[in-house]
């Protein structure tokens, strides 16, 4: 494990690249966009990813919600930062609201040619939620969050984790639903649209994702919109797709048909 750091005006940003053992030099590096919830969490992510065939993974940590400086913009600039901080081409795999972090970079990363495949996680953004009422998009965020994943001792040691992540991040909780409701808000179609046009892409779509279902994905990211990726599902919820280990072969699958297409 390598630990480094982003130093920031008044914060410094850790970023954790983890390694398999039989790592080689011309081996894939992905770097994984933080959703909701990040830091530690990501990095266990990361390490399941590993074990399950990925050859390296880079994580960061960036600070929890607060005022204007704490804004999307913000953290998309983190995130630039990090992959530029990476010194090689990577594969970027934003899970949930990372995705909006990526529709905020992702035009200057690949001009840059600094990003080779992106794969989309339960994205935000890509549903009928941006155009719903408010009261809509909180009903489907309660009955989502109120499903903890429970399949596996494993997975709900991490579902309670995350749990704690969010209650710490609601310490401000007049920022923190403000954050919500703007990430909820926001549509990232036509980013990944572009992407898929410019990069080979994946989405991936949770079986069971009561926030971001499947169809609607599917509705918004196909040939007649102008979407040039690939999809796959599988049978998770929006939280089990990051938080149960069962899925990471699945997604280092798709990671891993990128790297044959680049």
């Amino acid at each position: 494990m390598n630990i480094r750091t982003i130093h920031d005006a008044g914060h410094d940003i850790p970023v954790v690249t983890q390694d398999a053992s039989d790592l080689k030099v011309a081996d894939s590096h992905v770097v994984v966009i933080n959703g909701f919830v990040g830091g530690t969490l990501a990095h266990s992510f990361a390490q399941r990813l590993i074990d399950a065939g990925s050859p390296r993974v880079s994580t960061y940590e960036e600070p929890y919600v607060g005022s204007g400086s704490y804004a999307d913009s913000y953290r998309a600039e983190i995130f630039d930062r990090v992959v530029r901080s990476i010194g090689r081409q990577v594969l970027v795999l934003a899970h949930s609201r990372g995705v909006v972090a990526w529709a905020d970079t992702s035009a200057r990363l690949t001009d840059d040619e600094l990003v080779a495949g992106f794969v989309g996680v339960t994205p935000i953004g890509v549903s009928e939620l941006p155009h719903t009422s408010r009261n809509e998009r909180y009903k489907r965020l309660i009955s989502e969050v109120s499903r903890p994943c429970l399949n596996s001792w494993e997975s709900a040691r991490m579902s309670a984790r995350v749990a704690g992540h969010i209650i710490q991040r609601f310490y401000r909780p007049i920022l923190a639903f403000d954050e919500v409701d703007r990430t909820l808000s926001v549509d990232t179609t036509n980013a990944m649209i572009a992407t898929s046009q410019t990069i080979p892409t994946m989405t991936i779509t949770g079986a069971r994702d009561r926030l971001i279902p499947p169809p609607e994905v599917a509705a918004r990211l196909n040939a007649s919109t102008g979407y040039w990726g690939g999809h796959r599902e599988i049978p998770a919820t929006h939280l089990s797709a990051f938080a149960d280990s069962r899925h990471s072969g699945a997604i280092v699958d798709a990671i891993n048909t990128l790297e044959i297409q680049r």
